[in-house]
């Protein structure tokens, strides 16, 4: 759980975590040297020996994810930002998914967003994939971390880039379905999502700009991946027919045109009015 001054929410969070049915769990908190009372918060469930607060000097969203990766001793890691919350069976239900799906190494859930402030809700609009998902997440990220878990494995080679602004996630979640990591989509809603006035997503030059750099890295990984394919060797061949599928998957479906995988994002409809003005400013 990364966190940079949302100790309002945090409580909460971390009670979502503590309440789930999957109890052999340890929370990792990283906190990016906020300035608001985390400390106080923290103190409520110091006596929980599965809570480890990890206190960094100022560091991006990237970095604090990393770290708790790094710190991570379990097989399988869940992400959860500091202002979301996991549903009661979120972990028990991926847990078994992946006792029972042993070659997907990532599996990502449908969420519901809220806003606090109103009580409005509103499921993910989103239309998910599954299995080998590079064509699709190039054209933009359409998993939430707070979705989101995998096995530990992956990070071996495959950390969150620090470099990166806001979309480390999307960046991410390219480069590893770049290289064939596969995906899962369970098709219920398992995470909430908390919109809130003060969140970096609301941020709109800084995540726009983030949002170019991921794009430019996105072309250029399908760039890379297009001259993989070759007639001469046995990766050419694996390149050319996986580039046959997404071209075949593509005309069945429609994507991306259809209105399908163009709906209004449950994000804005949880908006009010008045975090869609500063939006368009």
């Amino acid at each position: 759980m990364p966190k940079y001054n949302c100790a309002n929410y945090l409580g909460e969070s971390i009670r979502s975590v503590f309440s789930q049915s999957y109890r052999d769990l340890e929370l990792i908190i990283v906190d990016g040297a906020s300035e608001d009372n985390i400390d106080e918060v923290i103190d409520e469930y110091k006596g929980d020996m599965r809570l480890i607060y990890l206190k960094m000097s100022k560091c991006s969203i990237a970095e604090a994810r990393n770290a708790g990766i790094k710190l991570a001793r379990g097989e399988l890691i869940a992400f959860l930002d500091g202002d979301d919350l996991f549903l009661k069976d979120k972990l028990s239900k991926q847990v078994k998914f992946f006792e029972q799906n042993k070659h997907f190494d990532i599996c990502y859930t449908d969420s519901i967003y809220f806003n606090s402030d109103t009580g409005k809700e509103a499921f993910c609009t989103y239309y998910h994939f599954s299995g080998d998902i590079f064509c699709f997440i190039k054209r933009n990220n359409f998993i939430h971390p707070s979705t989101v878990m995998a096995r530990k494995k992956i990070f071996k080679e495959n950390l969150f880039d620090e470099k990166i602004p806001p979309h480390e996630d999307w960046e991410l979640f390219l480069r590893l379905a770049y290289k064939g990591v596969r995906f899962a989509y369970m098709k219920e809603p398992l995470s909430k999502i908390r919109i809130r006035e003060r969140s970096i997503t609301k941020n709109v030059p800084i995540m726009n700009y983030a949002r170019r750099v991921v794009g430019l890295m996105a072309k250029e990984y399908w760039r890379n991946f297009k001259k993989e394919r070759s007639l001469t060797s046995i990766k050419g061949l694996k390149a050319i027919a996986r580039y046959l599928k997404f071209r075949i998957y593509i005309f069945v479906t429609g994507f991306p045109g259809k209105d399908c995988f163009n709906r209004p994002l449950a994000r804005d409809i949880v908006c009010t009015k008045e975090d869609k003005k500063n939006a368009e400013k």
